[in-house]
């Protein structure tokens, strides 16, 4: 049962406070703009820019792949990536019917023969795949409020662990045309919902196996709960009904986990531990599927992984 009590405790809980350094986020109009904008860059994410500082960083601490990352102007704090998906271009044709499902099936394809393996050597991070790049997007609002570059290259990190440790989340990506079957959709919904749950804490994973657990920790601590100073009021009001709504996720995560991610509360738990347990808080329904179900579905899926492996000269160019 959930009690009023712990969600008014979540809610009226004290806050850190974090000073705004990014005048465009200062007054009304040029944030009111980065929000409208952020809106348009996120339908047409090809006529964004590529993010040197950020870019150049996260590609200084790491070798094996080449990153890019993007600026979307939203003012909400956050960052996301296509796992597969190389090239701008072809995000973009994500939002183009029939040509969504080339890019799909391509990306598919590539992450099932692309493994990528890692080790950290002189504190970098080494990759060893044959996928050459990656590319990212982060946004003024995260920009904005995670001010310290360690701190973002964490976030990043987990958006990199999504490439590493794609199962999770290329099983729920080959079985997602399922919930088109009457009656049985809502059981395959639900199925999907935890594969991305374990898909991200495996991200989480990555970021706590090569070392920066604490920073991530950090940065959701920032992004979920901080209060922001001299800021405009739109941005403001955004990001006080942003921490309202990630702290209601909190309480009600711990009793009905069925959204996608787990709540921030619970990551940073994980990634604060000595360990960290991909099925987050013992959730039976999450247990049983990446127990038994996830491993049938691969089981299925193996012959095909096997026949594209011996013959991926089909799908790649010879050097």
């Amino acid at each position: 049962m959930i009690y009023t009590s712990n969600l008014f405790e979540e809610l009226l809980g004290r806050q850190r406070e974090i000073k705004n350094l990014d005048e465009s986020m200062k007054y009304f109009f040029p944030s009111l703009w980065n929000a409208i904008l952020g809106d348009i860059e996120s339908i047409f994410p090809i006529i964004t820019d590529i993010d040197k500082e950020d870019t150049d960083y996260l590609n200084s601490k790491t070798t094996g792949i080449d990153f890019k990352v993007y600026l979307n102007n939203d003012i909400n704090p956050n960052a996301w990536t296509f796992p597969g998906i190389s090239n701008v271009l072809y995000v973009q044709l994500l939002h183009v019917p029939i040509a969504n499902l080339v890019v799909v099936f391509s990306t598919i394809i590539r992450q099932m023969l692309e493994k990528i393996n890692f080790n950290v050597k002189n504190d970098k991070i080494n990759f060893i795949s044959k996928i050459n790049n990656a590319i990212m997007w982060e946004t003024k609002g995260l920009k904005s409020i995670v001010q310290d570059k360690d701190i973002r290259f964490s976030i990043m990190l987990h958006e990199i662990g999504h490439w590493v440790k794609f199962e999770a989340g290329l099983i729920a990506t080959l079985i997602c045309p399922l919930i088109a079957i009457p009656l049985l959709n809502y059981i395959f919904i639900i199925i999907i919902i935890a594969l991305i749950r374990s898909n991200e804490k495996q991200a989480d994973r990555f970021v706590k196996e090569v070392g920066y657990g604490n920073q991530l920790a950090e940065a959701l601590d920032i992004i979920g709960y901080a209060n922001i100073r001299d800021v405009s009021i739109i941005v403001k009001l955004n990001h006080m009904i942003n921490i309202i709504f990630v702290k209601i996720h909190d309480v009600i995560d711990k009793y009905i986990p069925l959204s996608t991610h787990p709540s921030i509360k619970t990551r940073i738990s994980n990634l604060s531990d000595n360990y960290i347990n991909i099925y987050g808080n013992n959730i039976i329904y999450e247990n049983m599927i990446m127990d038994t179900i996830a491993p049938l579905i691969k089981k299925l899926i193996s012959p095909i992984d096997s026949l594209l492996a011996d013959n991926k000269w089909i799908f790649t160019r010879s050097s």
